[in-house]
Order: structure tokens, then sequence, then C-alpha cells
């Protein structure tokens, strides 16, 4: 019993210190409908000031935004986003939108890590964005830069911006069933004109990035694109 109780007394006391190992960040500020789910445990609704824990996953409604500090960087979720915390330094993106800004100190000493279905975003930036689901995805970077790695095999790097059906539809203004077909071919034929296959790709500041699948584009981003960036930097600034 003695024993029993030493070991006990000893769990107890280095339990809060586990607990404070494993905290990967804090909520600065939340609107709208918005909850944590961890491990073993039911969803319940992010608050400010709660603590983050590795493995944590926080999700936004579809009227929800989130302002988070992991580490030293700082990320907003949009509504109807995914995001599970892995370390200080590394997130992983489900769905949704989710912009970030990463602190200079930590971009020279321990590095940020965005991984995706199919790529790992290593920060080099100080302000950025990834929006999507799933293998679709889209990088905005205002500043730095962002290095995108595939996590799997390599990326077909393509000449010139993505299609954007939406253009296509404007131009050729016909029936929807048609235009579709056509649209396919014309994605399948972008896709066969590419520049090469790259392991990684590097963006610079005022870049943006389209992955799908295995297939990359990059372009310069328009001010539609740069003025994404204002509501995250309002509330940034509003939590300092």
């Amino acid at each position: 019993m003695r024993w029993a109780w030493i070991i006990g007394a000893a769990l107890s006391f280095a339990a809060p210190f586990a607990y404070a190992a494993n905290i990967a960040g804090v909520v600065l500020r939340v609107e709208g409908h918005a909850e944590l789910v961890r491990a073993g445990a039911p969803p319940k609704p992010l608050v400010p000031r709660m603590r983050l824990l590795a493995g944590d996953l926080v999700q936004t409604g579809k009227d929800g935004r989130a302002l988070l500090a992991i580490g030293r960087a700082r990320v907003m979720l949009a509504p109807r986003s995914r995001l599970r915390v892995e370390a200080p330094t590394r997130v992983e993106f489900r769905v949704g939108e989710a912009f970030f800004r990463v602190l200079h100190r930590l971009r020279r000493k321990l590095g940020f890590e965005v991984k995706t279905t199919n790529a790992v975003l290593g920060v080099r930036g100080t302000e950025f964005s990834v929006e999507g689901e799933k293998a679709r995805l889209r990088v905005l970077l205002k500043e730095g830069k962002v290095e995108a790695r595939a996590r799997r095999g390599r990326f077909r790097r393509h000449k010139g911006p993505p299609p954007s059906f939406a253009e296509f539809v404007e131009e050729q203004r016909r029936g929807v069933e048609e235009m579709q077909r056509e649209f396919e071919a014309y994605v399948e034929q972008t896709q066969r004109e590419f520049a090469a296959f790259v392991r990684a790709i590097v963006l610079e500041a005022g870049q943006g990035l389209v992955l799908s699948g295995k297939d990359a584009w990059t372009y310069k981003l328009t001010d539609k694109d740069l003025g994404r960036f204002a509501a995250f930097e309002s509330w940034l600034e509003e939590a300092q």
C-alpha cells in the first residue's frame, strides 16, 4: 500500500508537467460558432484563453471565425474551416480557409509547417493563406516565402496561370453541359502542357499557388486576392 501511495503521488505530481509540455497554443478570439474537438471527449464551444493541446481539432461553423496563437504563429480560421494542431510549429489544414502570420524569430529558429493532403508548406514567409479541401488547394503569399513540398512523388508544374472555369464560361457562352465537357478537355490539355516535374515549389511574395492532385500552377496575386487578408490583419491589430 505504501508503494502504491508513493507511485500515485508521483503520477499526480508529474501530470501537470505532462499537460504543460503538451500545450501547443491558445485561443485569442472567437466570433460566431466554433468548436474544439479533443480525443476522448465530446466537442465543446471554443472560447478565448482556451488552451490548445497537440492533437486538438478546431472547427468553425458557417458564421464562425477563430483567432489562434500556435507557438509564435497567429492563425485565423474562416467560416466552415477545420484545422488540427500537431505541435507549436506544425498544423494540419483540413478544409475551408486559414490565414497565417509567422513571426520572424520562429522562421529563423524553428520553422513552421502546414500539412495538407498533397503538400507540406514550409514557411519562410510572414503572411499567407491556405484555402480549399482534400487535394485541391490555393495558397496566397502576401509576404516572405513559402516552400510547397509534395508529400508523395512530384508535382507537374504547369506554364501560365491555373485554368478558370468562370473565365472559360464567359468566353464560350454556350450550353452548360457542352461547356463543362469542353472545360474538362481544356483542363486535360493544360495538364499535358506542363513545364517540368518538381519535388518542391518556392513561392515569392505576391504569388499564388493552385494545387490539384499532382498538378500545380503559380500566378501573380490580384488586388482582390490581397484584399482577403484585411479581416485577418484587423483582428491581429485588435488582439495586440
